[in-house]
């Protein structure tokens, strides 16, 4: 038998493209994250899909995008933690996988996050906690061409209804379903 030699080579040598004298592999951090993103595109866009039920009985209905959001630990939670994780290290951009509003009828008002960067639930904290029915769709408080607020008692000027009434102001429904988009953009490399 033959003694076996171990030819060593820079790791970024192998991760290098073909054009520059490498194997072509390519970043394995980046080809990670990029499956992990995978999933959660699966789970917005598939809904109905046996395992996003599964995954939503077990981890609750906000398990999709926040590690606090899962009601168990498992290997979802690592999963969304990581993510979660990555976007709060700016490696992941907060907006990659925006919602776009159609008719609104599968967007949550409150809940979902679909202007700006968080929920209007936790933006408008005042206002979500005065609100009778804070479950309800964008479409639901949609009546013609403005929202309609049912309030346990009148807003106190801290609560911001005026900002919240401005950031509305450039809504409007369409007939299309709410969908998902990715907003990625090259990185230049």
């Amino acid at each position: 038998m033959g003694i076996i030699k171990i030819a060593w080579v820079k790791w970024d040598l192998i991760l290098a493209s073909h054009e520059k004298g490498g194997l072509g592999i390519g970043s394995l951090n980046s080809f990670n994250l990029s499956l992990l993103l995978k999933w959660r595109w699966r789970l917005v866009n598939n809904p109905n899909a046996l395992w996003v039920r599964v995954i939503k009985e077990i981890h609750g209905p906000e398990s999709g995008f926040a590690g606090p959001g899962c009601y168990t630990k498992g290997l979802w939670y690592d999963i969304v933690s990581f993510i979660t994780m990555r976007q709060s290290q700016n490696v992941i951009d907060l907006n990659t996988l925006t919602r776009v509003i159609g008719n609104g009828m599968s967007t949550r008002f409150w809940q979902d996050v679909w202007i700006g960067n968080e929920s209007l639930a936790t933006r408008f904290n005042c206002l979500y906690r005065l609100d009778t029915r804070p479950n309800r769709t964008i479409s639901d408080r949609f009546n013609s061409s403005s929202f309609s607020w049912e309030w346990l008692r009148n807003p106190p000027l801290s609560c911001n209804l005026h900002q919240l009434v401005s950031d509305l102001a450039s809504v409007h429904l369409r007939s299309a379903d709410d969908s998902w988009q990715w907003n990625l953009e090259p990185d230049g490399v």
